[in-house]
C-alpha cells in the first residue's frame, strides 16, 4: 500500500468513527508535523500552557468543563496527593487515534493541565502523559515542584 493510501485510509477511519474534535487532530497529526517539525510536541505543550492562561482557566472543575467544550474528551480527577495530582481524560476519539495514527501525543492536554494545576497549586507544575489504547484512556501526572 502506498503512503497516500495509507494516509486516505486513515482519514477513512477517523471519518467512520468520529466527528466532534477532529478538525484539530487533522491539524495536529498532518498540518502541524510539517509546520513544527521536532519541536511539535514542546510547542502544542506551551500552546496548551497559554491557552490556559488566555482563558483565564484557574480551577480543576474549569478545566473539566473545557475538555468537554473543546471536544477533548471527559477530564476525571482521579487523585490528589502531596507532590501530584492525577487525572484521567476518556473519549472515543482515542481508540480511533490509536487505529488511526501511528505516533499519537496529548502534549496540548498536558499544557493546559500544567497552567491549570500551577493556578490552582500556586507552585509550579508538570504534566506527563501515559496512554492507555486498549482502555481509550490517557492518564495525566502533574507533578508540583515547591
Amino acid at each position: 500500500m502506498h503512503k497516500k493510501d495509507k494516509d486516505s485510509d486513515s482519514l477513512s477511519l477517523y471519518n467512520a468513527r468520529i466527528s466532534h474534535g477532529s478538525g484539530f487532530d487533522l491539524l495536529r497529526y498532518s498540518a502541524f508535523d510539517d509546520l513544527l517539525g521536532e519541536e511539535k510536541p514542546q510547542i502544542l505543550y506551551v500552546l496548551g500552557k497559554n491557552m490556559a492562561r488566555e482563558h483565564r482557566v484557574t480551577s480543576i472543575e474549569t478545566a473539566i468543563e473545557m475538555f468537554i467544550q473543546m471536544g477533548i474528551g471527559e477530564l476525571t480527577h482521579v487523585k490528589e496527593k502531596r507532590s501530584e495530582d492525577i487525572f484521567e481524560l476518556t473519549s472515543p476519539l482515542i481508540a480511533a487515534r490509536h487505529q488511526a495514527v501511528e505516533n499519537h501525543e496529548y502534549r496540548f492536554e498536558s499544557g493546559i493541565l500544567a497552567e491549570v494545576m500551577t493556578n490552582c497549586r500556586g507552585f509550579q507544575c508538570e504534566t506527563l502523559e501515559d496512554i492507555k489504547p486498549k482502555k481509550a484512556t490517557v492518564i495525566f501526572t502533574v507533578k508540583h515542584y515547591r
